[in-house]
């Protein structure tokens, strides 16, 4: 099969799955007992409803079937080495991902960023290093990297959220 082919195979559903909605069953664990390794064996925490609640940046949220994300750090702004319309610059975010009893899809494009004004940005991937590569991971494998995004320079971050239709949805808190 082509490898354009298949890339669009993969990512459509993919795509399709992060524009519907979702529902907002997460729960809260302690980042310092989570392991970054792929093959970690985590006990995930009673699921509460964490969707409606803001996280602190650090803190993990472990979704219905076990997966767990985190922000562990947000930039803003991110340094470049090209230039962006004007009147924009870039924020990012270093999270992981990581795969409960299912696997699970991974892709910066399941996160979004709330604005003071209450509108939403997108990904604008790829701006810094080690980037979060798009993979499906394997029951207990993780994904780590930064996602990126284009903010216009008037509007302050609010909130990051991670939503993903089949285990749900998870808010942190961006604080400046």
């Amino acid at each position: 099969m082509p490898k354009f082919l298949l890339t669009a195979l993969l990512t459509i559903p993919v795509f399709l799955s992060v524009s519907c909605g979702g529902s907002d069953d997460a729960g809260v664990e302690d980042p310092a007992s989570q392991s970054t390794s792929a093959s970690s064996n985590r006990t995930p925490t009673q699921a509460t409803n964490a969707g409606s609640e803001l996280l602190e940046i650090g803190k993990v949220a472990t979704l219905k079937d076990g997966t767990t994300v985190r922000v562990i750090a947000v930039e803003l702004p991110v340094a470049i080495n090209h230039t962006i319309e004007a009147g924009r610059r870039v924020m990012g975010f270093d999270t992981e991902l990581c795969a409960g009893v299912e696997g699970v899809q991974s892709t910066g494009f399941s996160f979004a960023i709330r604005l003071a004004d209450n509108t939403t940005a997108s990904p604008y991937l790829g701006e810094k290093d080690p980037k979060y590569i798009n993979s499906l991971l394997g029951k207990g494998e993780c994904n780590r990297g930064w996602v990126t995004f284009s903010l216009p320079e008037t509007v302050e971050p609010a909130s990051i959220t991670f939503n993903d239709p089949k285990r749900g949805t998870a808010r942190w808190s961006i604080s400046r």
